[in-house]
């Protein structure tokens, strides 16, 4: 399991969880910029999937709802960072902002909340009930990607090497 988290200019090994349990037998593997937003991305999904029948725990299933997550975080971190201090929500901002707003305050607005970003990437591994593996690929811009065909996957700074080096082997 990797470790490592990396600063800029220094790093350190052993220094970071960078996978956890999830549900249903899956795990997480996070990654990213912003890994601080992933335990309430992560609680919430958990909430949202909560107690759920066996034929309706699929890998697809549990990817959407991380990916819409992760979506709701990238909106949270919109409205605390540009929209607050006018007075919006993005619910609100949506609704009322073109009428509220002179048109270049409104699309000053609209392309800064556009331009959030979260740098947060959630890998899904795991096996269902049938025993079968799943691989799940998602963020906050990127809808799940399925690499069961593939058998493997890596994310983060080293996702490369990585990808190359099992793929070579």
């Amino acid at each position: 399991v990797d470790t490592k988290i990396a600063f800029g200019g220094f790093s350190a090994d052993s220094a970071v969880i960078k996978s956890e349990p999830f549900v249903y037998g899956y795990t997480v593997c996070i990654s990213g910029n912003d890994v601080a937003h992933a335990g309430p991305v992560l609680n919430r999904a958990r909430a949202k999937l909560g107690p759920m029948k066996p034929q309706t725990r699929s890998a697809d299933l549990i990817a959407e709802v991380l990916y819409a997550e992760c979506q709701r975080e990238r909106d949270r971190i919109a409205e605390a960072s540009v929209l607050k201090s006018h007075g919006f929500d993005l619910e609100s901002f949506r609704a009322t902002g073109k009428d509220l707003c002179t048109d270049s305050v409104f699309y000053d607005l609209s392309s800064r909340v556009e331009e959030t970003q979260l740098s947060l990437d959630l890998l899904l591994c795991g096996f269902c009930e049938k025993s079968e593996p799943h691989i799940r690929f998602t963020n906050a811009k990127t809808p799940p990607q399925d690499f069961d065909s593939f058998g493997f996957w890596a994310i983060g700074s080293g996702a490369s090497e990585a990808i190359s080096s099992i793929a070579h082997a």
